[in-house]
């Protein structure tokens, strides 16, 4: 019986964090019945109310288990979308993403001009996919990550200059176009080639009305 009990424990604290409590429950109630027959006579009740009793804690243990990991799921879900990447593999993904028009957005989460901008360049992003690509120079993910998480962010992919030896963003940008910057934030529009077409400290009304001139016009024509 006392090691049930000890099984019982174990059992419960492993498989209540993995979510695998059912099986906990299916063994509970195999070893509640080979106890309760192989038990004397006198013994069987108590047996059988005990295989029950730890029946049942399987069966919190599995509600329990589903429980936390939806609850991580969400979380997971829900959380802002950050990739801390070095300055070649941010150069490779603009340079993958030709093919029509895109936006640079260079930013820091302790920049006050970054923080009134990013909303609406993350409510262009949303409105169209894949046409925003944000890219954050903090010193280390986790600030970006909680101050995305802090406003709620959940549209807007952020790429995080991840420093490494002989790697500089600046440098890597001035291949395609783009001019030294200090001041924050950097917007850059690009065409379907990735030639540089304008950068600066860009309103997103200019933006989409580069980005989506095109389609204007097409409505506009008689």
């Amino acid at each position: 019986m006392q090691v049930i009990l000890i099984l019982g424990f174990v059992f419960y604290k492993l498989f209540l964090q993995s979510g695998c409590g059912g099986v906990y429950a299916v063994c509970i109630c195999f070893l509640g019945k080979g106890e309760t027959m192989s038990a004397h006579s006198g013994l069987r009740v108590r047996f059988r109310s005990f295989g029950r009793l730890m029946a049942l804690v399987g069966v919190f243990c599995l509600l329990g288990g589903i429980y936390a990991q939806c609850a991580m799921a969400q979380k997971k879900e829900s959380g802002a979308k950050i990739y801390h990447v070095p300055p070649s593999k941010i150069k490779a993904h603009i340079e993958k993403t030709k093919g029509r028009k895109r936006v640079l957005f260079i930013w820091r989460s302790d920049d006050e001009f970054s923080r009134r901008f990013l909303p609406e360049y993350s409510t262009l992003e949303k409105a169209s996919p894949g046409t925003v690509i944000s890219i954050a120079t903090d010193k280390t993910p986790v600030q970006v990550m909680k101050y995305l998480n802090s406003i709620g962010e959940r549209d807007l992919k952020t790429l995080v200059v991840k420093r490494a030896m002989g790697d500089d963003l600046n440098t890597l940008l001035s291949e395609l176009g783009v001019k030294p910057f200090k001041e924050y934030p950097l917007v850059v529009t690009l065409d379907e080639n990735n030639v540089v077409q304008s950068q600066g400290k860009l309103f997103v009304d200019y933006v989409v009305d580069y980005l989506f001139m095109d389609q204007n016009k097409k409505v506009q024509a008689p």
